[in-house]
């Protein structure tokens, strides 16, 4: 997979693209990722998943909630791009307003972890194929160029930095 340069990408996604190991493909991120977070969020226990560490933090199913959020949104973002609508920009993600606009808590865990699979194999549909030419699309989002390129690699980091937090700051283990 070809790298990528702090050029194709806004400073503040630099810590999700960074946490995205090399591969082949984005193709084969998306499929081994498919696998290990939905193992990963299947294997916290029924009593871990309404827990937050903190007061006004995230439980860990709205953790979840997040993710599917996020990766709609990106995805979104990514198409616009590939098919070359750069000129449209793509707005914030308010990812607190999304939380409780999104009301995670009231739904099933089960629903949640499926719906992030079912749009995640959906994704990866999408992206298997795209060459470079596709990942060199630019376009704006959030005030800031972005290459179709560096915002799958966040599809990719950004489910894995809240993987990481809900191991070392919610003590969760997962499978």
């Amino acid at each position: 997979m070809p790298s990528i340069d702090p050029s194709e990408y806004a400073t503040y996604f630099a810590g999700y693209i960074e946490r995205v190991p090399d591969a082949p493909s984005i193709s084969e991120q998306f499929r081994e990722q498919l696998e290990t977070l939905t193992a990963f969020f299947g294997g916290i226990p029924n009593d871990q998943r309404q827990h937050a560490y903190a007061p006004g933090k995230w439980t860990v199913q709205e953790v979840l909630a997040h993710l599917v959020d996020t990766e709609r949104v990106m995805a979104t973002r990514a198409l616009y791009f590939a098919r070359g609508a750069t000129h449209v920009e793509q707005p914030d993600m308010d990812p607190d307003l999304f939380v409780s606009g999104g009301r995670g808590d009231g739904r099933s865990y089960e629903s949640l972890l499926k719906e992030f699979r079912s749009i995640r194999e959906a994704n990866l549909q999408l992206v298997t194929g795209w060459g470079d030419e596709v990942l060199d699309r630019r376009g704006t989002m959030s005030g800031a160029l972005m290459t179709v390129r560096a915002i799958l690699h966040v599809m990719v980091g950004h489910p894995e930095h809240h993987r990481q937090v809900l191991v070392e700051k919610y003590g969760v283990a997962g499978s």
